[in-house]
């Protein structure tokens, strides 16, 4: 486990936070300031840079929860908005992200599995098929049964690629986060070189330019993939307990 946890560290956190620190040091250097944050010893400029790395990526991480998974009020239209997908999987004909949750035999089968093995009760099962009537009842329930299955995998240590999806997703969600902000900095980077008169056609213009665009992309695209990876790991905690409930009858 203890490999597993710094294996998780580093590519949730540790990699992210790299990617966004040397973002800000690109960004100063096009601009002619990095030179003020340089220190004269290297080893002891690695280590800060290791850590700072690692709080960076925590902090990205929970904008990246804020970002996906948050609903509220006062809080911009996160991707998950609909709920998450554990709250969406087992609600017939579900979509979200335009993505179908379950398809709906297999989803009659992971019922059924619930209602066997999980003490489902019959009115809430017709809850995840009439979720038009009342989404927020049948999100709880659909979630409400994700929840013990995932400590089951977690307990039985089954379920290795449930797990390994959940990396994948937070990975990608911090990333998506990273590479925004990213894309912020050498923004603000190329706009302020040519303010102060640097020709467009000039190498601290044009890098930062491209930097912006390439990092823009990097957000779309780890915003998909996280999307995806959301649902693989759902998918997979609940197909491994029906398989694991079926070899234990």
């Amino acid at each position: 486990m203890k490999d597993k946890f710094s294996y998780f560290d580093l590519l949730a956190y540790f990699a992210p936070g790299v990617f966004l620190l040397w973002a800000a040091q690109q960004s100063l250097r096009f601009v002619g300031l990095s030179s003020y944050f340089q220190m004269e010893n290297w080893a002891y400029e690695s280590v800060v840079g290791i850590v700072l790395a690692f709080v960076v990526g925590q902090l990205i991480s929970a904008r990246g929860r804020t970002r996906f998974e948050t609903r509220s009020k006062w809080q911009r239209k996160s991707v998950f908005a609909e709920g998450l997908i554990s709250e969406n999987y087992l609600l017939k004909d579900r979509h979200v992200c335009g993505l179908l949750m379950c398809p709906e035999p297999r989803r009659v089968q992971l019922v059924e599995m619930a209602m066997l093995h999980c003490d489902l009760s019959a009115q809430d099962a017709a809850k995840l098929d009439g979720w038009v009537n009342d989404l927020d009842a049948a999100q709880e329930t659909s979630h409400r049964l994700y929840r013990p299955l995932l400590t089951l995998l977690t307990d039985k240590s089954i379920g290795e690629k449930a797990h390994s999806m959940n990396l994948r997703y937070v990975f990608f969600r911090n990333l998506n986060v990273a590479a925004a902000y990213g894309a912020l900095l050498f923004f603000l980077a190329a706009v302020f070189n040519a303010i102060s008169g640097v020709p467009i056609t000039d190498a601290r213009t044009i890098l930062p330019s491209l930097l912006a665009i390439l990092s823009v992309v990097t957000s779309i695209v780890a915003r998909i993939e996280a999307i995806h990876s959301g649902l693989n790991h759902v998918r997979e905690v609940f197909d491994s307990a029906h398989n694991f409930f079926a070899h234990t009858q």
